[in-house]
């Protein structure tokens, strides 16, 4: 009979090696008593996430105009910067017609319509 599971607490399928654990992550780290980082190290991870954090709004405007560009080009792979070459399809509904696929075929199977 399956046990039932508290909040963030998970079962494995398979057998898990001992250094992974499904629940009692708080006791775990809790567990842990020597010191790893000196007061000023400390600060400086704190002060570097909040840097992460506090990334403007025109940072991720600009990574999305980045992707858009990317899959608008017709010359360069957006999935692996390969070039995209003309080809016709062979078989299929679309047989005859011509699309771009990745010059990288078969690792990068990226397709667009011509």
């Amino acid at each position: 009979m399956d046990r039932l599971h508290t909040k963030g607490e998970s079962k494995f399928k398979t057998e898990m090696p001992p250094n992974v654990i499904d629940r009692g992550l708080s006791s775990y780290i809790g567990s842990f008593k020597d010191v790893v980082f000196i007061e000023q190290q400390l600060r400086t991870i704190e002060e570097k996430i909040k840097k992460l954090k506090k990334t403007p709004a025109s940072s991720k405007r600009e990574h999305i105009e980045k992707l858009v560009d990317r899959f608008k080009s017709d010359t360069t792979c957006p999935k692996c910067g390969s070039e995209l070459i003309k080809r016709t399809a062979r078989q299929g509904q679309n047989t005859g017609q011509t699309f771009l696929g990745c010059s990288n075929f078969p690792k990068c199977r990226y397709t667009k319509k011509d």
